[in-house]
């Protein structure tokens, strides 16, 4: 059962960012930028990502559109690599609310899996009450990135945990 706590943390956060990300007024714009570029992707027309002409004309989510609502979907400059463009083309054959409420629950999952390693990591056998002290620091930080619909979760996290996994297998290996 102690082996599953770390999976039920995580799972427990995935579900809350999900239901967050559902409840929330209007799509992220930081979000919508990734969303609106991976749609491009999945529907074969990856050349227009960054035409500042095409972008002009708001076409991408105009069937999207409901006149008068809070969430106008409005279509923002893609500043990011191509690659983030394709690696959303999944999330982008979806509609942005959908959509949206996936990314909120990945990032929120990310980030409690975060602080899952971290604490089984660097905190064991410490009281429980430490973990209250990255969170305190890091939770503003956190709580914008979820807001913002943000790509930091999905490169801080794993690289964070890429490079510990690495640190400790080089030590491992200089020890043999």
């Amino acid at each position: 059962m102690k082996k599953l706590v770390p999976v039920l943390i995580v799972l427990f956060a995935a579900i809350a960012g999900a239901v967050r990300g559902a409840c929330m007024k209007a799509v992220p714009g930081d979000f919508l930028r990734y969303h609106r570029a991976g749609r491009l992707v999945a529907t074969g027309r990856a050349d227009l990502i960054y035409d500042a002409k095409f972008l002009a004309e708001q076409n991408v989510y105009a069937a999207e559109r409901v006149p008068g609502d809070y969430d106008d979907l409005e279509e923002l400059e893609f500043k990011y690599a191509p690659a983030m463009a394709v690696a959303m083309a999944p999330l982008g054959a979806l509609s942005p609310r959908t959509a949206n409420t996936i990314w909120t629950a990945w990032n929120m999952a990310l980030v409690a899996a975060l602080l899952v390693a971290a604490w089984s990591w660097c905190a064991r056998g410490l009281s429980a009450w430490w973990m209250l002290v990255p969170i305190a620091v890091l939770g503003r930080t956190m709580q914008s990135n979820i807001t913002l619909g943000q790509l930091n979760p999905s490169a801080i996290v794993p690289a964070t945990i890429g490079l510990v996994l690495l640190a400790r297998g080089g030590t491992a290996r200089r020890e043999r």
